[in-house]
């Protein structure tokens, strides 16, 4: 009787051990998706022509997949080329290619 009760014990507190450690990492997953370094998503329709004219001219099988915006008007644009190439370039307002 000592063994079954011992047993069930043990099993007991693995299992409760095996799902706190799920949820923790679900939390932790969560808060990381959330941060966006300061840029808003916007619509690819939003953003400015200058922007647009220089996406086209210097990468014209590229689309944009998403956009965001900052507060200082830098464009952060997700992009994916022709071939499956896929990237992350940013821009000022003025359509000039930003390094950050």
């Amino acid at each position: 009787m000592r063994k079954l009760f011992l047993v069930t014990a043990l099993t007991i507190g693995s299992l409760s051990a095996f799902a706190q450690n799920s949820t923790t990492a679900n939390v932790g997953v969560t808060s990381e998706v959330s941060i966006q370094d300061g840029y808003t998503e916007i619509e690819s329709s939003a953003l400015p022509e200058a922007v647009a004219t220089a996406l086209s001219t210097n990468y014209p099988t590229a689309t944009i997949s998403k956009a965001y915006v900052n507060k200082d008007k830098q464009y952060k644009l997700e992009v994916t080329l022709q071939d499956g190439t896929e990237g992350t370039l940013y821009a000022d307002e003025n359509g000039k290619w930003l390094e950050l």
